[in-house]
């Protein structure tokens, strides 16, 4: 009985050890057929997806690394760069001269230089309501809510800028346009855009949102009016295309002025001489 159980012992040892072996041999897929078409399909998938896992993996770690590299590019900029006062910005904000800088290579100063814009300012509660609505609607719809950036929307301008895919929009919103035609030069660098956020922040900081939508309706070029001179500003611009004040545009003409910042040159009904352009 000892030595039959003994035999019986080895005997499953023996079984096992070959059994082992065998699943570590590779095996070989059978034959491409009808029958074995959906193992061949099953390890396609397979593959695919673990493709897939490791290609968005890298991505992942690639995005981490790059949002890293800007985030301390951001930082070392903002670093060196002094933080304005809210005097130093009241100061330049309301300085609504028509006046243009002139700059040699590397965003050097040569001097100032009247310009020729046209623009009669006036405070926001002289502006219709249509006009306030539809430059927020048609410029930034979501101005009453951010803190003067919208990251996603320079994430997407970042993402533009360096892929050439979708609109090439900037991510501005009306307090960074107000930045840049007030506080700095058109020199298109990402030192120049990160100064920029910087001081929406601090624009947004210091002003109310009414005071920044003021400004922005005071400053921004809307074309020419029907004596074919450059006009800025909601007031200008309702008196040289309507003849009426800007307290008293209607909705369809608050409407016409609020997309001409998309592209005034284009937009404008008048030519250079006054005259209307012709109809296309």
């Amino acid at each position: 009985m000892k030595r039959k159980r003994s035999n019986q012992t080895w005997w499953q040892r023996r079984v096992a050890g070959l059994s082992e072996k065998t699943r570590r041999q590779p095996q070989s897929l059978p034959p491409f057929s009808r029958k074995t078409w959906p193992l061949y399909a099953d390890i396609t998938i397979q593959t695919v997806k673990s493709l897939a896992y490791y290609f968005i993996g890298a991505l992942f770690i690639g995005g981490c690394f790059a949002g890293g590299l800007l985030a301390g590019y951001f930082a070392s900029i903002i670093d060196q760069t002094p933080v304005p006062t809210k005097a130093a910005m009241t100061k330049t904000l309301n300085n609504v001269s028509a006046s243009t800088t002139l700059y040699w290579a590397k965003n050097v100063e040569i001097s100032h230089v009247k310009s020729d814009l046209i623009r009669d300012t006036v405070s926001i509660d002289k502006m219709s309501p249509w006009v306030q609505k539809a430059i927020i609607a048609t410029e930034d719809e979501n101005f009453y809510q951010h803190s003067g950036v919208v990251p996603k929307a320079l994430v997407r301008a970042l993402v533009s800028e360096v892929t050439g895919i979708g609109s090439q929009t900037g991510g501005s919103t009306l307090t960074q346009q107000v930045v840049k035609m007030q506080y700095l030069s058109n020199e298109t660098t990402f030192k120049r855009k990160a100064i920029e956020i910087m001081y929406a922040l601090r624009l947004n900081h210091y002003f109310s949102k009414q005071e920044i939508l003021q400004e922005y309706l005071n400053i921004a070029t809307l074309g020419r009016n029907n004596k074919g001179q450059n006009i800025a500003g909601v007031q200008t611009a309702a008196k040289g295309l309507f003849g009426v004040d800007a307290a008293h545009l209607t909705l369809p003409q608050a409407a016409y002025i609020a997309g001409l910042p998309q592209s005034p040159s284009v937009y404008t009904p008048y030519t250079i001489t006054g005259s209307l352009k012709p109809a296309k």
